[in-house]
């Protein structure tokens, strides 16, 4: 018995390391190794996929939604435009001389513009700036795809410096851009530029809402803007301003600066003015707006300081003062003097024309008006204060 146990004691060790050698062997001797499971793989592979599919990139703060969700919707916008010149004196000398030969130099020279547009409809209606397309003889339109379409003008509104283009395509599921409340916009709201600055291609900036219902600033008529400091560039006229979920809040129409560039002072024109705009443009090919028929200034401009200091001296500080009323006007009936002074639109304080212009096209078209009006009486001497009702002509 005590033998047997010596000699199990001698071979188990020895079939240990037997068996270990043949298996090490098989694993590395192997050109090849035998292939997993074809079920065990798919299984690995499909929680791969699900593990990517659900990551959230921790500790990575992004916007990338939001512009995935608007970003195919804004277009580049080019025009061109044929402008006359005038012959130079060395040109008007070749011409005579070579006259019998018909040798003319050309009066006229393409100019090339650029900017970008934002579709808002499924059917191919865009929005861009004005003095984008202004007297473009041709219009180009570069999608986000590269695919590149001429466009018609719809129609324009110089006053708020937009214009309703149309791509020429029947197709109907275009990619657009829906609009925000710009109402809800408050300062410090986060806001994205997409654009196409200085040519370079779809680009996106980041700011803030810096200031709601800028104007006065003299650059429209109609002057009720989006300010923020997101980086706007020549070449992102017309582009979209949107908020972090992807809505339109504004059209980017100007920036304010002494370099040419982004100085942090750039303005939309606001989604809910852009909107009002181009349903009218769809549907009429022009906005229509109330006619008062008035000529107006501000009660600051220095042009007329001593009747500023008039009104100021009787506690009047803003308005805009009536310079002219046309034969037309629907204020003749009610013997409104000139250099009258308006104060209010509708129970609305205003201080500029942009603001009358504001709140005139506010109004429902079967909606009265009302003026309050200070005039002076030069028979009494005195201050009268009035306000007026009446439903204005809408043109």
């Amino acid at each position: 018995m005590s033998n047997l146990r010596k000699l199990l004691a001698i071979l188990l060790p020895s079939f240990f390391f037997l068996g270990l050698g043949l298996s090490l062997g098989f694993l590395f001797g192997q050109k090849q190794l035998a292939p997993l499971p074809e079920k065990i793989f798919l299984k690995a592979e499909k929680q791969k996929d699900s593990k990517i599919k659900n990551s959230s990139r921790p500790g990575v703060e992004s916007y990338s939604q939001a512009i995935k969700s608007s970003r195919q919707a804004v277009v580049n916008v080019f025009s061109e435009k044929k402008i006359s010149r005038d012959l130079s004196s060395l040109e008007r000398l070749f011409e005579d001389f070579f006259q019998e030969r018909s040798f003319n130099f050309p009066r006229e020279r393409i100019a090339q513009g650029q900017g970008s547009g934002v579709l808002i409809s499924p059917d191919g209606y865009l929005l861009t700036n004005n003095h984008v397309i202004q007297s473009a003889s041709q219009i180009k339109v570069t999608l986000y795809d590269n695919q590149e379409l001429t466009a018609k003008v719809v129609g324009t509104d110089p006053k708020t410096d937009l214009a309703l283009l149309k791509l020429s395509s029947s197709k109907r599921d275009w990619d657009f851009i829906e609009f925000a409340d710009s109402d809800q916009a408050e300062i410090g709201d986060i806001v994205l530029a997409i654009g196409n600055p200085f040519g370079l291609g779809q680009t996106v900036t980041l700011g803030i809402v810096s200031a709601t219902g800028r104007g006065n600033l003299g650059i429209l008529d109609h002057e009720e803007f989006i300010q923020t400091d997101a980086a706007i560039n020549p070449g992102n006229s017309g582009g979209a301003l949107i908020n972090t979920q992807g809505k339109l809040w504004g059209i980017n129409a100007a920036i304010y600066s002494k370099s040419g560039g982004s100085e942090g002072l750039g303005f939309a024109i606001p989604a809910n003015l852009a909107f009002k705009v181009s349903e009218d443009l769809k549907k009429h090919g022009k906005v229509r707006r109330p006619y008062l028929g008035l000529a107006v200034i501000e009660l600051n401009d220095r042009r007329i300081y001593r009747l500023s200091a008039f009104f100021r001296k009787k506690g009047f500080k803003k308005g805009i003062i009536i310079t002219d009323i046309s034969k037309d006007s629907p204020l003749k009936r009610f013997k409104i003097r000139k250099f009258s002074l308006i104060t209010q639109v509708n129970s609305k304080q205003i201080r500029s024309y942009s603001d009358l212009i504001k709140e005139l096209y506010k109004l429902p078209e079967e909606k009265k008006l009302s003026l309050k009006i200070i005039s002076f009486d030069p028979e009494s001497q005195k201050i009268k204060r009035r306000e007026v009702f009446f439903r204005p002509e809408i043109r």
